[in-house]
Parts: C-alpha cells; structure tokens; sequence
C-alpha cells in the first residue's frame, strides 16, 4: 500500500506552507510598528524631561510629562493670612511673545529672597513652589488673569509677577502685581492687577545685584507690600506711612495716589483724600480707580451735612470729576451731584467693568448717592431704585468666584433699598414687608463678608431699622 498522501492531502500540505494572507501580514506589521512607536515617544520623553530638569525648564512643563505624574499638588494657603507668591517672571521678545528666560527667573528669584525676610508677610510661595508657575501670558490682560488665577489656587493676597525685554543696549524690567480681593478688605479701587511704577531700564551687561534703580525698585515693593499688610490689618496710619514712602520713591505712579487715598478717607479724612485721587487724575485722567476714589471721597465731605434739595439746583457744565483744576463746590447738594458726575465718568471711562469690580461698585455708590438725595427731599426715588436693583442683580449673576468680593456692596445696596422703600409715611404693608426681606439678606451678607469688623457699624444700624419696621408691623404677619 502506498504511503503517498491522497490528492486532498497534498493539497492542504501545500497550502500549509503557504504565507498568511495580506490582512493578516498588515495586521501583524501595525502591531509592531505602533509598539516602536510608543517607545520612541517614551524614549523622546525621558530625555526632553532630564534635558528639561538639568537645564531648568519651568515646573508646570515638566509636570505636564507623564514621567512627571508625581509632581505635588499645589498647597493653598491659610485664610485669613496676608500671603504672597512671587512667580516665574518671562521674557518678551521683539515679536511679543513671551517665553521663560535664566535672566527673568534671576529677577523674580530676587525679588522673592526680598519677600521671604519681609516683615508682615504670613505666608510666601516662591517660582519653585508647586502651584506656583511662570506667567507668559502674551498679553497684558493674560498675564493679569493668569496671576489672578494663581491667587485664588493659593489663597494669596498679593501675587508678583511681571517681564523682562530686551531693546538694543538696554534691558527693561516691568514688575507688576496683582491684589486679590476676595479674601481681603481691599476696597476695589485697589484690587486688581497694576504694574509697580515706570518700567526699569538696565544696561545690558550689568546685573540687578549692581542696579541702584533696581534696589530703589525692590525697596518701592517693600513699601507697597507693608503697607498693604497694614492696612488689612486695620492700622491705617501705619499704612499711610508706608504708601507715602512708595509714593516718594515713584511719585508717578498713579495707583499709589489710590493707595493713599483710601487709606487716608479710611482715616476720615475726606478733603485730604480727595487731594489724593485728584493727583491720580492728573497722572491718569480717565482712570476708573481715580474716578470712583474721587467721587466717594466727595460725597462722605456732603452726606455729614443735612439740606433741603433744591430742584433748581444743577451742576455747572464745566464741572466734571476730571476737572481737578477747579475748586470744589461748597453746597452738599453740588457735592453730591459731582460725586454722581465721578462715578457716571468712571463706569463709561471702563473698558471693562468688572475689572476691580468697577460695575457694582458704581451702582451702589449712584443708588446710595441719589437714595441721599430722595431722604433730603430730591425727586429720584427711580434713579436710586434703579442703580440699587442693579447692584443686586450684578451681584446675583455674578459668577461663584466674584461674589465673595461684591459681598460688601450687594450687602448694603439691599439695605439701602430696604430704607429708600420705607422713606416717607405713605409705605404700606408690602413696602414694609419687602424691606423687611433686603434688611435681613444685608444683615447676613455683611456677617459673612471678608469686611465684617468693618462693616459691625453697619450691620447694628441695619439691625435697628429691622426691628422698627417689626414694630411699625406690630402683629402683622409678612409672607414672604
């Protein structure tokens, strides 16, 4: 019998032997092409991560590679704390773009061994720390968000940041800063980001260690920083020292004249302050800090004195907020209106009005400033009811972030609508039981307001017109 294999055998011996089919060749050579792949990209990694440490990229770069998936979670600081982070400075080209340089990190490591020794800081974070990056933003207003954003990941009062750029022969240093205002009392009008005084000049081969300039510069943040610290602390007097220190070393740096001013209108000194916000003017006349510094100023000297409004009684054309140069008018009703003119001039001279919370700042001070007039026997019940409606519903649309710091005048727009609804003799059940409702939601708001020790004058006040009312009310019962 023959040992052959029969003719199907042979067959599928044959196709035994055969190669596999294409799709399964494709299959098989994909495999090992995307595993070369991912090692290649694992390879580029590791070395882009140890060039990167061994020539100090910035750290939120690094962490950004998976071989750095272990880099520590950034650490808030304690509330309530006065703290201060310096971050990574970056330099601007010709182009604009700005990008992390060895010459920026040298200057905001500088400027952070300064803080790290300042009396009065609680807590500091410098470039290194985790949390804590450099700011590249390519413009003005990026940088500013980004530093805003620092500041709310770590609690901070104050973050430092700023560029460096070089043009020709010279080197221009710009710091700037950014006060936070939602775990503070800073008043608006000095929250926000600001850049510390003229730009720095340096001859390009000289360092920042040799620079008189930049000593006088360093100096300059001192001040600003204590006097901050000072003034969140309460002692106002010590502040003003500090801040009229800054002012000595960049007299024209208009932000400082903000600084003094309400600092020195926190000290009653109204004339003295509208001195202040008035060299703000002139170095800056359409800023919307200066304006509404000015205009409150102008109405804390008007509302001390009690009047009959006079329906004639109008501002003179000539007169505007910006017109520093002429003398202020001495009837209260004047005042006030050119307190209103200042704050009608700082929400139209904003490009941006939530920037400082300009918004809400200028419609509770129209609401309080026209609310003054109807309880001196002016007509603009509407005006008041209107810009006081506003301030409410800015403060209710605002975003979770931002309501923190409207705290303060949500608080006391609702307890000025609360009075301007039960003005008079004419009010009714309903107008009693809605004020009612806004005493009680100010009442709360301004416990719960970063302010609060300064506010305690306030919430005893409102806390006495609530009860009248309740008496007014005697057994009627309010659904609200």
């Amino acid at each position: 019998m023959s040992n052959q294999p029969s003719a199907p055998d042979a067959k599928q011996s044959s196709s035994s032997s055969a190669k596999p089919p294409l799709w399964k060749r494709i299959v098989h050579w994909g495999t090992k092409f995307r595993l070369a792949i991912v090692g290649l990209i694992g390879f580029v990694i590791l070395v882009l991560g140890g060039i990167g440490t061994y020539y100090g990229l910035p750290s939120e770069v690094l962490c950004s590679l998976p071989i750095f998936s272990t880099c520590p979670d950034p650490e808030p600081m304690p509330v309530p704390g006065f703290n201060v982070v310096v971050v990574g400075f970056g330099e601007q080209d010709a182009s604009g773009r700005v990008t992390n340089s060895t010459f920026a990190d040298g200057v905001s490591d500088t400027i952070y061994s300064e803080i790290t020794v300042l009396n009065g800081v609680d807590n500091h974070r410098g470039p290194t720390a985790p949390g804590v990056r450099h700011v590249l933003g390519q413009t003005a207003e990026e940088r500013a968000e980004q530093a805003a954003n620092i500041a709310k990941l770590l609690n901070a009062a104050i973050v430092i940041y700023g560029i460096v750029r070089n043009e020709g022969n010279i080197t221009v240093i710009e710091p700037s800063f950014y006060i936070n205002g939602s775990i503070t009392t800073f008043e608006p009008e000095m929250t926000g980001s600001s850049i510390l005084g003229s730009p720095l000049e340096l001859i390009n081969g000289s360092t920042i260690q040799d620079s008189i300039e930049f000593d006088q510069r360093v100096a300059l943040l001192r001040s600003v920083i204590q006097g901050l610290d000072l003034y969140l602390s309460g002692n106002y007097s010590s502040a003003l020292v500090k801040f009229e220190a800054a002012i000595a070393v960049s007299p024209d740096t208009a932000l400082l004249y903000i600084f003094v001013g309400n600092t020195t209108l926190r000290l009653d000194h109204a004339e003295d302050a509208i001195q202040f916000f008035n060299q703000a003017l002139v170095l800056a006349p359409n800023y919307s800090r200066a304006l509404v510094g000015r205009g409150s100023s102008i109405f804390t000297l008007a509302r001390t004195q009690s009047i009959r409004v006079d329906a004639t009684v109008t501002l003179p054309a000539e007169m505007t907020c910006t017109r520093t140069d002429l003398q202020l008018p001495t009837e209260p009703q004047l005042q006030v209106l050119l307190a209103i003119n200042c704050y009608e001039q700082a929400w139209d001279a904003s490009s941006d009005p939530q920037i400082s919370d300009i918004d809400i700042k200028v419609q509770t001070s129209l609401g309080q400033a026209y609310e003054w007039l109807v309880e001196n026997g002016g007509a603009y019940r509407i005006e008041a009811e209107d810009w006081l409606r506003a301030a409410i519903e800015t403060y209710r649309n605002a975003e979770d972030e931002r309501k923190p710091r409207l705290q303060f005048f949500a608080g006391h727009a609702l307890a000025l609508l609360g009075r301007l609804l039960t003005l008079g003799t004419s009010y009714s059940v309903e107008d009693v039981c809605e004020a009612l409702g806004y005493y009680a939601e100010a009442i709360q708001l301004l416990h719960d307001d970063a302010q609060r020790p300064y506010n305690l004058h306030a919430i005893e006040f409102y806390e006495e017109q609530r009860k009248a009312l309740e008496i007014w009310l005697d057994n009627t019962t309010c659904t609200f």
